[in-house]
């Protein structure tokens, strides 16, 4: 079989596994990761957007979408996933990688601002540390 054959094969193939698993999204990401790898970028995101959607959508998926966008290079995507992710009940260490990833893309001041939404949460000695640790880092 040549490569063609293979890489529509490879693509079937992951097709199959996210209708035999739904609402599992490793399928998806792995999708769009080969569809990426094969020039079909926008196909690609439109299965990554689709690990946070109808009853996939939480807090927990779209955090995974973000790294997912920043993994393959779609920076802007990833801030917009986290941005919609943060609007959700997030655990103070899931507010320290989304500052850590503001920092990272040079978003100082929404950095910050998520570490100050951090400290109102912050329940412990060591929480609270860890949230000023970040300020500084920022």
């Amino acid at each position: 079989m040549n490569s063609i054959g293979r890489t529509a094969r490879a693509t079937e193939l992951y097709r199959d596994a996210i209708e035999c698993e739904p609402n599992s999204n490793q399928y998806r990401e792995r999708l769009g990761a080969h569809l990426q790898r094969i020039g079909k970028t926008t196909e690609a995101i439109k299965i990554w957007n689709s690990m946070a959607e109808g009853e996939r959508l939480s807090a927990a998926s779209l955090m995974r979408l973000a790294e997912v966008f920043r993994v393959y290079g779609h920076s802007t995507r990833a801030a917009k996933a986290w941005q919609r992710a943060s609007q959700y009940d997030l655990a103070i260490s899931d507010r320290l990688k989304y500052a850590r990833f503001l920092r990272d893309t040079q978003a100082f001041d929404e950095a910050l601002e998520q570490l100050d939404e951090a400290l109102k949460f912050a329940g412990s000695a060591e929480d609270r540390r860890l949230v000023l640790q970040a300020r500084i880092d920022v």
